[in-house]
């Protein structure tokens, strides 16, 4: 199975240029539910950075040894390996970073300010309904209905954007 992810380009200028999965185009929801991981997914791919260099780094160096070893790596080629990986990473980290950008930005543009809160505080801030509706002082219910107008208006936003 693709990842989402992977569906969604935007370009450096901010607007969505695909929004294709498998033939089938990503819905608005999709998208702001692809937003709500983002945050795990940068924290994940942060600590797989980190321990990438953790692990090059910390590889003997076998560039000194007068021993002829065709299997043994030279420190140059540990640091072009980690420049490559870490280049990789840093350009999901920032595709994922647009995608959020990009959400808030068209959350933003919902009219009504608590449908643009529901969906800013569930689906940027990644809080439960439960903490929502405290925030709110309405019921789960009244939260549910508010998120559902709000992600009406989100869609309508969103197929504006979406170029594809």
């Amino acid at each position: 199975a693709r990842s989402i992810r992977r569906a969604v380009s935007i370009s450096k200028w901010g607007s969505i240029r695909t929004i294709r999965l498998g033939g089938e185009h990503l819905e608005a929801k999709e998208f702001l539910k692809t937003v709500y991981w983002s945050e795990k997914e940068v924290n994940s791919l942060r600590n797989e950075l980190r321990q990438v260099e953790a692990t090059l780094l910390s590889s003997p160096s076998w560039s000194d040894m007068k021993v002829q070893t065709s299997g043994m790596q030279s420190t140059d080629d540990t640091y072009v390996q980690m420049m490559e990986i870490r280049e990789r990473l840093m350009n999901q980290i920032s595709h994922t970073v647009m995608m959020r950008d990009k959400a808030s930005q068209m959350i933003s543009r919902v009219p009504d300010e608590k449908q643009r809160f529901v969906l800013r505080e569930r689906y940027l801030n990644r809080r439960d309904w439960v903490e929502i509706s405290d925030d709110l002082l309405r019921s789960r219910s009244q939260i549910y209905r508010i998120h559902g107008f709000g992600l009406l208006a989100f869609k309508e936003i969103f197929n504006k954007e979406a170029i594809g």
